[in-house]
């Protein structure tokens, strides 16, 4: 089999990702909660930093005490300047705190949720001279897939297959989830499916099952 060329590769990563943000529409998706932040409220907005970076996911945590913005950002890549990636967002997010004055005292809580094949455990902190900053970090695989399976949101019953044993013992909920689901949500469901398999090197085995089900293979 040939070898993807690097723009494919790069389409192909782009791809998964542009799957991967829509999981997290504001105010449905039930991960944020599965991360600790609970009764949260998706934010609209479109946050960027001078270089163009989109910060991905951002909400507010409703907590009794301490309410705080959360931003998620989801990871398909070992990125050695991940954290300072992480810096550059907060600084865009703190910018723009500054237009919403009912949020100047709440400070953000990042976390990057990695998604990607290879195991990873990447420096989430940079202690200098003069700066101190650190970020929170969750593989997936940690992550219970079973609350993500139960969710009304078909994103976050598709994004269950990269949590624990999700290639193994998720799928088949997963498929049956989505089978019946409307089919103008169907359609798009089995294609972020199929995208997401891929980060777990099932995604073949993963559309197989698909087609068996009797429906078109994803594009």
């Amino acid at each position: 089999m040939a070898r993807a060329s690097k723009g494919q590769q790069d389409k192909e990563e782009q791809d998964r990702m542009i799957s991967l943000q829509t999981i997290l529409g504001p105010g449905r998706s039930s991960l944020p909660g599965l991360l600790g932040y609970g009764n949260h409220v998706g934010i609209a907005a479109d946050i960027r930093t001078r270089w163009g970076d989109e910060v991905g996911y951002l909400a507010l945590a409703r907590r009794t005490r301490n309410p705080s913005l959360v931003q998620i950002e989801l990871q398909a890549t070992r990125d050695p300047n991940l954290t300072t990636r992480m810096l550059t967002l907060l600084s865009a997010i703190r910018s723009w705190v500054v237009t919403h004055r009912e949020l100047e005292e709440i400070w953000p809580s990042q976390t990057v949720v990695y998604v990607g094949s290879k195991r990873w455990n990447p420096q989430v902190e940079i202690r200098e001279f003069n700066l101190r900053y650190s970020h929170g970090f969750v593989d997936a695989r940690e992550i219970d897939p079973e609350p993500l399976l139960d969710s009304d949101n078909l994103g976050d019953v598709a994004f269950a297959v990269l949590c624990r044993d999700g290639t193994r013992s998720g799928v088949r909920k997963a498929l049956d989830r989505i089978a019946a689901a409307p089919a103008t949500e169907r359609t798009k469901a089995l294609a972020t499916l199929s995208r997401l398999s891929d980060l777990r090197c099932a995604g073949e085995r993963v559309r197989s099952k698909i087609e068996k089900m009797g429906f078109a293979t994803p594009a």
